[in-house]
């Protein structure tokens, strides 16, 4: 299960953050047909990707504590992307995404059993 937020970088160039990777959009959709199942929601808004700078920054880093901390998840985005996913029957998921924290989820009956994380 992937909601997705676009960045142009990680999504066209398939460049990497070096400190929190996180899958693209094309890689998690093949993640999800490998596995024979899952739902892919792609949630328009601002392009993380709007941060140039910050981005090539994080990803040319050497250091991963060196680079900048990538864009802060967005309350909103996070409801709007549970209410998707609750009025599409889905409750207990496999999530694409590095390990995180998602207050609230569980008032949309959504569970995270495993984050599945992304690897080069």
């Amino acid at each position: 299960m992937r909601v997705h937020i676009p960045n142009t970088l990680r999504d066209v160039c398939e460049t990497f953050n070096v400190d929190r990777t996180s899958w693209s959009f094309s890689r998690a959709l093949e993640q999800i047909s490998k596995e024979g199942r899952g739902v892919a929601v792609l949630l328009s808004g601002n392009d993380y990707g709007q941060g140039l700078e910050h981005n090539l920054a994080s990803a040319l880093a050497k250091h991963p504590e060196a680079a900048p901390s990538s864009a802060p998840r967005n309350d909103l985005t996070i409801g709007t992307g549970s209410q998707i996913l609750r009025d599409i029957g889905v409750g207990k998921m496999r999530l694409l995404s590095y390990p995180a924290r998602f207050n609230a989820i569980s008032g949309f009956d959504l569970e995270v059993v495993e984050f599945v994380k992304f690897k080069k």
